[in-house]
């Protein structure tokens, strides 16, 4: 952002500079104009650099929120999928303590069904993490660039 207000600044100075002048002869004022157009090619050029660094700014500060937005979506569910482990592991528990005579079949069967419920959690639950994981270093590196003054010393 400094080095994008320090051309615009430069291209006033330059702009100020630019301004015809009275009394020149032939030879210098071809000269003048020459010079002149070389600097209206240069200010061009920084004024189309400026805008690709306001851009690619612009760009970098939502694909930033984006990141932030899907890290609150991946954590929810994250949590979601945490609570209810707990939950089936509490009913696991629960399910071990009674002790039904008459519905053993019943229990065997249910016993197996949360089972497979929980290994299913379990396995979709090592992906999350890991997408967390990634999600958050991809964080920090957006608050690095963020907070770099210059494109330097990033890397």
């Amino acid at each position: 952002m400094n080095i994008a207000l320090a051309l615009l600044f430069i291209l006033q100075l330059h702009s100020i500079q630019l301004q015809p002048t009275s009394g020149v002869d032939g030879e210098k004022s071809s000269q003048v104009d020459s010079y002149n157009m070389k600097v209206r090619i240069m200010l061009k050029m920084i004024n189309l650099s400026c805008n690709n660094v306001f851009s690619e700014l612009k760009r970098t500060t939502n694909f930033q929120k984006n990141i932030q937005n899907s890290l609150k979506v991946v954590q929810q569910i994250k949590e979601s999928f945490t609570k209810f482990n707990v939950t089936l592991n509490k009913m696991l528990k629960e399910n071990r303590n009674i002790k039904l005579k008459k519905d053993s079949k019943e229990r065997e069967k249910l016993m197996i069904r949360m089972k497979k419920i929980k290994q299913n959690i379990t396995n979709a639950k090592n992906p999350f993490e890991k997408l967390v994981s990634m999600v958050l270093n991809i964080k920090l590196w957006m608050n690095r660039l963020k907070n770099e003054k210059t494109i330097d010393n990033i890397f």
